[in-house]
């Protein structure tokens, strides 16, 4: 008799060691860095991924494309506060956040910068997320989310330059 909250724990060690859970097909070796990520449960793993780089990383954190409004309905309320209350704590962390214009929902902006994206340059349904060597790609669709990290620090550095190109050109909120 193992509580969820338990199994949740042992998904989340044995996914950053290495080991993929894939639906329908169970548990394999992840050779080539890639983790898949879903629900809840994944979105929670995925944040606490980032907390637990961001600890030991500072290379700066870039953010495009986000809705934080999707991130709260799809986190359960106790673990989001967590989550940030721990960011807050992290001294040398950056962070830069695009999101869509004229959204006023920025629940770090204590800690990180945000700035505007024009509405015909923001998609709606997948944002991005380099932290640390890794990359998430983020998705919010039939009322749950998907994610994809690559850790693979060249893809990380290389969306961080193309995001940098986009934050100069984009307008403080």
């Amino acid at each position: 008799d193992v509580s969820m909250s338990r199994m949740s724990e042992i998904q989340r060690f044995y996914e950053r060691e290495g080991i993929a859970f894939v639906e329908n097909e169970g548990v394999k070796w992840n050779k080539d860095e890639t983790i898949y990520l879903e629900g809840a449960d994944g979105f929670i793993a995925f944040m606490t991924d980032v907390l637990e780089t961001v600890k030991v990383d500072s290379s700066e954190i870039c953010i495009s494309n986000v809705d934080e409004q999707k991130w709260e309905e799809n986190l359960p309320e106790k673990f989001a506060k967590s989550y940030r209350e721990e960011i807050r704590k992290i001294d040398h962390i950056r962070s830069k956040i695009l999101v869509k214009e004229g959204d006023e929902f920025l629940t770090i902006s204590d800690i990180a910068e945000y700035r505007q994206l024009p509405a015909d340059g923001y998609s709606e349904d997948a944002s991005f997320y380099a932290y640390g060597g890794k990359l998430a790609l983020i998705t919010f669709r039939a009322g749950s989310v998907q994610i994809v990290i690559l850790k693979n620090k060249k893809f990380a550095n290389s969306f961080r330059a193309m995001f940098q190109i986009i934050w100069n050109k984009s307008e403080p909120v």
